[in-house]
C-alpha cells in the first residue's frame, strides 16, 4: 500500500492511498482519499505539507492522524493490468479544483 500527497497554493491538494491488488485482484490498483475540490477537511483535521510518495509505513504519525479525521471524497480503480502510476502521468486521481471553480454558477 502506498501514499501520495501534495499540497500547495496553486496546485490541487490531494491525499491518496493506493492498494495494488496483484493476482487476486486481477492486477488492479484501487485508490481512495481526499482532494480539495470540495471542503472535507475541517479545522480539526491535521494538515499535511509538501509532497510525499512512498509506503504507508513511512508516513509517520501525521499520516495516521490525518487518516482518522479526513473524510474520503475520491475513489478510483484501474482496469485490469493497468498501472495507476502510468495513468497519473496524463490524468490526476479525482476532480480538478481549478477547473471546477471555472464553472459559471449563475445558471
Amino acid at each position: 500500500m502506498e501514499i501520495n500527497y501534495s499540497t500547495g497554493n496553486t496546485i490541487n491538494a490531494t491525499y491518496i492511498d493506493e492498494f495494488y491488488a496483484a493476482n487476486p485482484g486481477y492486477y488492479q490498483t484501487f485508490a481512495w482519499g481526499v482532494n480539495d475540490a470540495c471542503q472535507v477537511v475541517t479545522a480539526d483535521t491535521p494538515s499535511l505539507t509538501g509532497r510525499f510518495h512512498g509506503p504507508v509505513t513511512e508516513g509517520g504519525p501525521s499520516i495516521r492522524r490525518f487518516r482518522r479525521q479526513a473524510i474520503v471524497n475520491t475513489y478510483a480503480e484501474t482496469a485490469a493490468a493497468e498501472s495507476l502510476a502510468r495513468l497519473n502521468r496524463s490524468y490526476q486521481t479525482g476532480v480538478d479544483r481549478i477547473l471546477t471553480r471555472t464553472v459559471d454558477r449563475r445558471g
